[in-house]
């Protein structure tokens, strides 16, 4: 059922136009040719703000919140970097807003217009995006110049990225410096990368130091590293040490390297012991190696039985190797059978083995038997072994046939 647009609320109709046709006034303020502007995807969500805002407005304050919104997304669009152009600053900071959020009519218009413009050029001046600015403050509205300015040249003075600090903020607002300087310093101190901390607490704030200081300390303890533990939690925050130790019990008990386990939980959070002693039975009765499990998986978590068992059928009726699938399959997940199917009927067709081409597209996925036709033509046409060009490119996936034709040139002419 298609989706049912949302109507322009009243008082919006000029707004909504003026976005519409601002292309010349795009051009003029950013300096491009008014070709490479594209037009607008004013969003839904834009206007059901419009229409709840406007709620006991009169006519001239809907007209200043109109200029208001109008200035932002076009000052925005002036610094984008790509051409994709939407309605996402205005709707990021006040669509849907906190409580103690500023509020996009809380100054006049020139006020307004005048902090804008300072972020802008503090975006420019730093050449940064303003979506980080937006993002960490999704719901908060315009953060202040001043506290803005501080933390970007902290960041700059630190050799810190930015988009570090803004996704752990999302949505959280600017965090002070003297408590980032807080953080960088345990970090430098332990030896701990900053980024494997702030993409652990994505959108959940600054970290308590003396509990990164009992994480530390378990993961020294153990022989474990930092890195494995905060990628797993990454987006999670700090898991409890005490689940730590059943997962690594667990890993211990049943002769089970922990990195394979973190890697395949890597954003996902700590897995059940139950639900990796039924991946773990599954592999002993199969005589399937855990690794090549986990490898597939990494990153996407502890798949279904049944569906490993559709796959392993599959490999065995058609006399496939499993592990050159889940090497093909690495960090991509379980495959289709149908399009393995299609594969092998390329692979039987054209009398190739079926190991040359999972190699070559080792945790690259499935190619298209298109791209493997281009390929074999060429092989054909120039007289070359496909098994050589195959090998070559192991885990590289499929070359382009003109790349190839300048390496044949430069091997007959010996370049």
């Amino acid at each position: 059922m298609e989706k049912q647009r949302v109507e322009v609320p009243e008082g919006a109709e000029t707004l909504v136009r003026n976005l519409e046709r601002r292309q010349r006034l795009l051009s003029r303020i950013s300096g491009k040719e008014e070709i490479e502007i594209p037009e607008i995807i004013i969003k839904d969500t834009l206007l059901r703000f419009l229409e709840r805002k406007y709620e006991g407005l009169s006519k001239e304050e809907k007209g200043d919140l109109n200029r208001k919104v109008f200035m932002l997304i076009n000052r925005a669009a002036s610094i984008a970097k790509t051409n994709k152009q939407d309605t996402a600053p205005v709707t990021a900071m006040y669509a849907y807003q906190y409580r103690d959020a500023r509020p996009i009519d809380e100054d006049t218009y020139q006020i307004y217009k005048q902090e804008v413009r300072e972020i802008i050029n503090l975006c420019r001046e730093y050449n940064i995006s303003l979506k980080s600015i937006t993002g960490m403050q999704n719901g908060l509205g315009l953060p202040e110049t001043a506290k803005l300015d501080t933390l970007l040249t902290w960041c700059t003075t630190n050799n810190v990225e930015l988009k570090s600090i803004t996704g752990m903020q999302h949505g959280l607002g600017l965090p002070e410096t003297a408590k980032l300087d807080t953080l960088l310093t345990w970090c430098t101190t332990n030896n701990v990368d900053l980024k494997s901390i702030t993409g652990m607490q994505n959108g959940l704030g600054l970290p308590e130091t003396a509990k990164l200081d009992t994480l530390l300390t378990w993961c020294t303890t153990n022989s474990v590293e930092l890195k494995s533990i905060t990628g797993m939690q990454n987006g999670l925050g700090l898991p409890e040490t005490a689940k730590l130790d059943t997962l690594l019990t667990w890993c211990t008990t049943n002769n089970v390297d922990l990195k394979s386990i973190t890697g395949m939980q890597n954003g996902l959070g700590l897995p059940e012991t139950a639900k990796l002693d039924t991946l773990l039975t599954w592999c002993t009765t199969n005589n399937v190696e855990l690794k090549s499990i986990t490898g597939m998986q990494n990153g996407l978590g502890l798949p279904e039985t049944a569906k490993l068992d559709t796959l392993l059928t599959w490999c065995t009726t058609n006399n496939v190797d499993l592990k050159s699938i889940t090497g093909m399959q690495n960090g991509l997940g379980l495959p289709e059978t149908a399009k393995l199917d299609t594969l092998l009927t390329w692979c039987t067709t054209n009398s190739v083995e079926l190991k040359s081409i999972t190699g070559m597209q080792a945790g690259l996925g499935l190619p298209e038997t298109a791209k493997l036709d281009t390929l074999l033509t060429w092989c054909t046409t120039n007289s070359v072994d496909l098994k050589s060009i195959t090998g070559m490119q192991n885990g590289l996936g499929l070359p382009e046939t003109a790349k190839l034709d300048t390496y044949l040139l430069s091997r007959n002419s010996g370049i």
